[in-house]
């Protein structure tokens, strides 16, 4: 074997950064490691490498009957992201991981990352969900709501206080508007958690309250078609509002998480503006849940979360 075919190891990790020891050719010492242990670069993380990419640092990984398993790699391993940055990512579309098991970094998931209500009459809400889709758990720090019109905006759920969520867990939180005077409102929900590569994350919310003319439907906007619940989350009673752009026939149904449909809450000719129903969910069990509204002239859905 001669320097020209000795193989070449790229992107891996030693604790020893002699090369003497690491690659031992017993029976060719005049072998040259051009550059192989020789500290000459820094990676993506900062950290010193070869010419080919490797580390010699403690690879910092999980011990024995430690959660998630031995040889997974800790939140401070210098492993994370410093595999072969032209290769194949890790599932999480990061660059690749040295070792078996990759560290995945997006722990948070914040659903929907945008919010937008309309208020015509009444207030309007949603509901955000914040899951834990990591393999370690996630502390969040804050969850707050930030306005330069606090009374238009509320937030339901929000935490000042440091709270763990442990692998597949969610939280949720929900924002109710409603203004005064027409005009179109903003607000940015913001968490704040020791998540590795979204440590804060802002999700941005836009209000817009608008005033219907009883003017039998002449000059009504094309916005004025609406669906809004509350309070959201729930627990059995359920108050929702809706808007019609137009008098027609309209279907108002209830499906569950799957698409299947559950009831048939309201069908039939309906006048054109507001119309509220008071829904009973008692005999349902808890969960997540869509309305839809549907008709010839729109359509609108809104998601709700039942809990018993």
């Amino acid at each position: 074997m001669n320097a020209e075919n000795f193989p070449e190891v790229h992107h891996n990790l030693f604790l020893n950064d002699n090369p003497d020891q690491l690659l031992r050719v017993e029976w060719n010492r005049d072998v040259q490691y051009d550059g192989f242990a020789v500290l000459s670069r820094t990676n993506t993380n900062g950290d010193s490498t070869d010419r080919y990419g490797n580390l010699f640092l403690d690879p910092r990984i999980v011990g024995g009957w430690q959660w998630p398993d031995t040889n997974f790699l800790t939140a401070d391993s210098p492993c994370i992201d410093a595999g072969n940055p032209d290769g194949d990512p890790d599932p999480d579309g990061t660059i690749a991981d040295i070792g078996p098991f990759f560290f995945p970094q997006g722990n948070l998931a914040a659903d929907p990352r945008e919010v937008y209500l309309e208020s015509l009459e009444g207030a309007s809400s949603d509901t955000l969900f914040i899951s834990n889709i990591g393999l370690r758990n996630l502390a969040i720090r804050r969850v707050v709501l930030e306005s330069e019109t606090p009374d238009a905006f509320v937030l339901f759920g929000g935490i000042e206080d440091e709270q763990f969520l442990e692998p597949g867990d969610s939280m949720w939180v929900y924002v109710v508007f409603r203004a005064e005077v027409d005009g179109e409102y903003v607000a940015t929900i913001l968490i704040v958690s020791d998540d590795r590569d979204e440590a804060r994350v802002e999700i941005p919310v836009r209000g817009k309250s608008l005033a219907i003319p009883d003017n039998d439907g002449i000059g009504i906007p094309p916005y004025a078609m609406h669906l809004s619940a509350f309070p959201n989350p729930f627990n059995a009673t359920l108050q929702l509002h809706y808007t019609l752009p137009r008098p027609g026939w309209w279907a108002l149904r209830l499906y569950d998480a799957r698409g299947a449909e559950v009831m048939l809450l309201k069908e039939g000719f309906l006048p054109f503006g507001t119309h509220q129903l008071h829904f009973d969910a008692g005999a349902l069990p808890s969960g997540q849940y869509i309305l839809s509204l549907q008709g010839r002239q729109g359509a609108a859905t809104r998601r709700v979360v039942l809990i018993k």
